[in-house]
């Protein structure tokens, strides 16, 4: 807590100088070490983005934001919106800041997270196609099919995909096989 003032104070003392996005951006790390923190550490880190955006610290920052969100999505967060956040302020950083040292390592981890994605829709398909309710499980393979080009789990769905389609081809035939049988008779010839 001390520390965290005696900053705020070098920042609002010169909120124009170079050394308020260094002291800013110091708060960030304070509360990141700190785990419990890693919200104040987002927003800190946000402050050093949106007030000092062309420091040296500001690529650095929206990197820390991706990290920090990554990181809670990896501690169980199911709705995965800290995973999209995450991916938006790694976005953020190569549209932003393409010729930092960290914009190389935003595309790594854009492409980490889309790789998770694509396993996440792959996986909760096959939840729903092991429990036959093969349309669910149908609209995350399409996902995982349009957002791959090839690899195993485009195979894999697209194989599942066109079983699903020959189950309800079979299904159809069989209900319209019963439904001759039960009323052809009474058409007559």
């Amino acid at each position: 807590k001390k520390i965290v003032s005696m900053l705020e104070t070098v920042r609002d003392n010169a909120p124009r100088a170079p050394s308020a996005a260094k002291a800013q951006h110091a708060i960030g790390r304070t509360y990141e070490s700190k785990k419990s923190k890693a919200n104040q550490a987002i927003t800190a880190y946000q402050d050093v983005v949106d007030n000092y955006p062309r420091s040296l610290y500001a690529p650095e920052a929206q990197y820390k934001i991706g990290q920090l969100l990554t990181m809670g999505a990896s501690k169980g967060n199911q709705d995965n919106s800290n995973l999209d956040r995450a991916q938006h302020a790694f976005e953020d950083l190569h549209q932003s800041y393409p010729n930092s040292k960290r914009a190389a390592d935003a595309a790594t981890k854009i492409a980490e997270i889309r790789s998770r994605e694509i396993q996440r829709n792959f996986d909760i398909a096959e939840f729903y196609f092991k429990k036959e309710q093969n349309n669910s499980a149908a609209v995350y393979y399409r996902e995982v099919v349009r957002k791959t080009t090839g690899g195993p789990l485009h195979d894999r769905a697209k194989v599942r995909l066109s079983i699903g389609c020959a189950l309800l081809a079979a299904v159809s035939l069989t209900f319209f096989d019963l439904f001759i049988q039960r009323w052809a008779p009474a058409w007559g010839p």
